[in-house]
């Protein structure tokens, strides 16, 4: 069968789900209960550490951020490779009809980029039924959701990677590009410590922002706590406030760009997905990558 690019996808994409997700790709704990027993349910547990052998949503599967990212030299964090993806689809039990919600924990309000970081690398591959459970797994249990220590063990499907969505993925070159011609806002998902300099991730060879960059939102305030509990913001409205504090027009064309381009993919979904603006990619090199360019320029505190 012949790939189909991301400027193809959605003339080709005429598949029908038996199990539709909400637009904005946010699921509550109360639409999990009513769905979680529907058969083309796929229920993706991303809890760090031994979380999900210590208690998961039943019916779980797990994956861990290594299962579907790769690491190129010293450069931390790049999407799989269609193969180890392929595979990892296939053993979970995903088929084209399938709705995949993903979810891990919500104590911080940076959490639910894990799921988020799942989703996009999915989205890539042409996974398009997706959502990420709000709340996660704190939010489940809180509503009394039943936990299971045993592992899933799902039927292993024929799933084939036919289509990539290379849209939603910068390179160093559309950054170069936004830089000179202002054609996309650069956003930094950081905290001030990392954006200012202060701190640097360490495999980065050097602290501070991109040039030119349009605005800071640390991606924690697109989260909001409720009970000690992190859900990501879905209301537009408030949202927006916050993209407009920060001297960022929500329907601009955007790049976000964190380190790694894990925490990167909350602001990518924020915008895609709860602001409704398709004209977003993430920067899957980041920092990182960026600081490694002798050429390219890296500021600190207030410099553009």
């Amino acid at each position: 069968m012949k790939l189909l690019t991301s400027s193809l996808l959605a003339a080709a994409c005429t598949c029908a789900f038996a199990l539709d997700l909400p637009q904005n790709k946010v699921v509550d704990v109360e639409w999990l209960k009513a769905n979680l027993a529907d058969k083309d349910l796929v229920l993706i547990d991303l809890q760090e550490g031994e979380g999900y052998g210590a208690g998961h949503i039943k019916g779980a599967i797990a994956w861990k951020e290594a299962d579907f990212r790769e690491a190129r030299g010293e450069m931390p964090g790049f999407i799989a490779s269609p193969t180890t993806v392929e595979r990892l689809f296939q053993k979970s039990g995903i088929k084209d009809t399938s709705a995949v919600v993903f979810y891990n924990d919500a104590k911080a309000a940076p959490d639910y980029t894990l799921s988020t970081l799942a989703l996009f690398v999915s989205e890539y591959y042409g996974l398009t039924n997706t959502a990420i459970l709000n709340g996660g797994i704190d939010a489940w249990k809180k509503a009394g959701g039943e936990l299971s220590t045993e592992a899933a063990t799902p039927e292993k499907s024929d799933f084939k990677i036919t289509k990539f969505n290379t849209d939603i993925v910068a390179s160093v070159y559309q950054i170069d590009e936004a830089i000179v011609t202002n054609n996309m806002a650069l956003i930094d998902a950081r905290n001030d410590a990392f954006y200012n300099g202060e701190k640097a991730h360490p495999k980065a060879d050097k602290g501070g922002h991109l040039e030119g960059v349009d605005g800071q939102i640390f991606i924690g305030k697109i989260a909001k706590e409720n009970d000690g509990i992190f859900y990501i913001n879905t209301d537009k409205d408030a949202l927006g406030e916050v993209y407009k504090g920060a001297g960022v027009d929500p329907m601009a064309p955007q790049i976000w760009y964190c380190n790694t381009g894990w925490h990167a993919s909350g602001g990518w979904f924020a915008t895609k997905y709860i602001m409704g603006n398709d004209k977003v990619k993430n920067y899957e090199g980041s920092m990182v990558e960026y600081s490694k360019l002798s050429k390219r320029k890296v500021l600190k505190g207030d410099e553009k």
